[in-house]
């Protein structure tokens, strides 16, 4: 998956945003910061993974 274009694979975006894989989420988080140009799709999944119960995830996150 791309986040080139992400808005094409977000429903596949948002499933991998609330993996039960900690690693999947902590893999996402970074990726959203090298988006190219500003998304819909990437705003609606850095919401998703603000609110993650695991801190690793939030940091990686806020370090964008």
């Amino acid at each position: 998956m791309s986040t080139r274009n992400l808005d094409a694979y977000e429903g596949t975006a948002t499933r991998l945003a609330h993996d039960p894989a900690l690693g999947v989420r902590r893999e996402l988080a970074p990726s959203l910061a090298h988006a190219e140009g500003p998304s819909e799709a990437v705003e609606r999944l850095k919401q998703i993974l603000q609110h993650d119960a695991r801190h690793t995830v939030r940091r990686e996150l806020a370090e964008l």
